[in-house]
């Protein structure tokens, strides 16, 4: 009982040598420590970017085309997706340069946080930004996909259909003709 208030204090401080900023940086869980002055707006950002990041990979997944499912889709989707945003960024990436340092020294300058930091929450905002600029594109992108999709699907349904292969085309004229008519 008598050593119980010790064990107590050397605990909490062992515990609050853990997961403290600096420590976290020291080991490299994390690339800056932010300050709480300017958290909010660091990862209200942060947040933003990868909620367009993760919606944009799911529409990927569910409108691509894909004959079997299997468990690397995620990665796949992420895979185009990157390949889709870095076509965009090296576009518009001249535009931006002189810009971005002049922006990058403002947000140091008003919230004096580092210059690490700073680039990471430039990256976030910019990273929104131009997602924004270029959402009409990434619709495109989602229309040809799926384009490719039902393409590829009505090649199935043709391979694997069992009837005659003229009564199939009849079948598909009349829906053609039903769409059309009721305006889809």
């Amino acid at each position: 009982r008598t050593l119980l208030p010790v064990y107590q204090r050397i605990a909490l401080m062992f515990a609050e040598l853990h997961d403290t900023p600096g420590r976290m940086k020291a080991v490299k869980v994390i690339n800056d420590v932010v300050p709480w002055r300017q958290a909010r707006r660091f990862f209200y950002w942060r947040l933003r970017k990868r909620l367009i990041v993760n919606e944009s990979i799911l529409e990927i997944v569910n409108n691509k085309n894909i004959n079997d499912v299997n468990e690397n889709e995620w990665d796949e989707g992420q895979r185009k997706f990157y390949q889709w945003i870095d076509s965009r960024m090296s576009s518009e990436e001249v535009n931006v340069s002189e810009e971005q340092d002049a922006k990058l020294s403002e947000v140091i300058t008003d919230s004096g946080i580092s210059k690490n930091a700073a680039s990471m929450l430039m990256s976030d905002v910019e990273f929104v930004e131009l997602f924004m600029r270029c959402r009409n594109d990434f619709d495109e992108y989602i229309v040809s996909l799926r384009k490719a999709k039902l393409e590829n699907d009505f090649k199935n349904i043709i391979r694997e259909y069992p009837g005659d292969i003229k009564e199939l085309k009849n079948l598909l004229e009349q829906m053609g003709s039903l769409t059309e008519s009721t305006d889809i």
